[in-house]
């Protein structure tokens, strides 16, 4: 099955037998935001339809945000646009976005762990779950590291949602985060990255041993 083809999140933890949860697992840390971002950010809602379609909003909302916020973490991780990721038949798509360790081959190569799924979604996260969730497991089974925490976002281009997938338990981040507070999401977004830098160094420290 095609990401595209898991309509909700439900499907997915049946499918594959994960157990949901909900609590707040993201810390927002406190970031500055560069001012030129706030009026390039400003100048596009003002004056460009941003919600005519998922691809008007991945271009104008949801990669300006990711990019600025990956900026701080260009060394260590690589941000991907519409990168296949295919596990077997039953786990296989092109995400909005993904995060990957950097290989050590260069950053033309898909590097390995995947950590982040990120999915744009029009006014539809119920939908927009069951495509990033299944990215996650099949993150999580080409990583080959079920403890590995794989993340996921899906966002509108305002609201943003965060979740958490560690061995079989899918931790639904309660508190969400809006472009109306600017500095509480990249301080959401800002806290992932972290941590995905944090979990990619520990894993090369492990496979160096």
């Amino acid at each position: 099955m095609a990401f595209t083809d898991y309509k909700n999140l439900s499907m997915v933890l049946q499918k594959f037998h994960i157990t949901y949860t909900a609590e707040n697992f993201v810390k927002v840390n406190t970031v500055d935001i560069h001012p030129f971002f706030l009026e390039d950010f400003s100048f596009s809602k003002s004056h460009m339809d941003t919600k005519v379609s998922e691809y008007a909003i991945c271009e104008s909302m949801v990669y300006p945000i990711l990019k600025e916020s990956y900026k701080r973490y260009a060394e260590r991780v690589v941000l991907w646009s519409h990168r296949l990721v295919q596990y077997d038949e039953d786990l296989s798509g092109t995400p909005d976005y993904s995060v990957a360790t950097l290989s050590p081959l260069g950053r033309i190569v898909f590097g390995s762990p995947v950590l982040l799924l990120v999915e744009a979604k029009r006014n539809d996260f119920t939908e927009g779950w069951g495509q990033c969730a299944a990215a996650m497991v099949a993150a999580q089974k080409l990583n080959a590291a079920p403890t590995l925490a794989v993340y996921g976002m899906v966002t509108d281009g305002e609201v943003w949602r965060f979740g958490q997938l560690v061995d079989q338990t899918f931790i639904d981040n309660i508190m969400f985060y809006t472009i109306n507070d600017l500095h509480e999401l990249f301080g959401a977004i800002d806290y992932v990255f972290a941590v995905l830098t944090a979990q990619r160094a520990g894993t090369s420290r492990a496979a160096a041993v």
